[in-house]
């Protein structure tokens, strides 16, 4: 199964900030990929754009403040990430963007031939192979695709040790 792993499980409060976090203050990573992306892209209008493993889509709101005039659709598969990400968007009242919870490997036809672009942030990276994810989002059929995550060719294994001093 190239499932991703959901992590929300793993540790909800530590998952929950780090997606907070970005809602106030975006991390250099999405805005740098967004500057990029905008270098490149020549935006349209009331164009429907897809954030495809959007998280609780903080990332998808900063794009719809740089495109106030297209649509973004943020989508997880994470139900209780979507559910907390459209309550942050219903709370900053933002009108071009909205979450729906869905798998990148069984997308609802809705989702087919609607988008512009489509978007990755750190998501490619949960998969055990990425030649399926990317066909997914190529049969969307949108007219461009970007994709940021971490990647390295060959056999591997990282951790990162993290330590915050502020929890007991």
């Amino acid at each position: 199964m190239n499932t991703p792993y959901t992590h929300a499980k793993a540790d909800e409060k530590r998952l929950s900030e780090y997606f907070e976090a970005q809602w106030e203050s975006p991390y250099q990573s999405t805005i740098q990929f967004f500057d990029w992306l905008a270098g490149l892209v020549d935006f349209k209008p009331q164009a429907n754009y897809a954030d495809l493993g959007c998280g609780m889509g903080s990332n998808a709101y900063y794009w719809s403040k740089q495109q106030p005039n297209s649509n973004i659709c943020g989508i997880d598969i994470d139900s209780d990430l979507v559910e907390q990400g459209n309550q942050m968007i219903g709370h900053k009242q933002a009108r071009n963007v909205s979450l729906t919870q869905d798998d990148w490997f069984g997308l609802r036809q809705e989702h087919f031939n609607r988008y512009d672009g489509v978007v990755s942030l750190q998501t490619l990276m949960m998969f055990k192979e990425h030649a399926s994810p990317i066909n997914r989002i190529i049969d969307l059929n949108p007219e461009w695709f970007a994709i940021n995550s971490l990647f390295f060719d060959g056999d591997i294994e990282t951790s990162t040790l993290i330590k915050d001093h502020t929890y007991d």
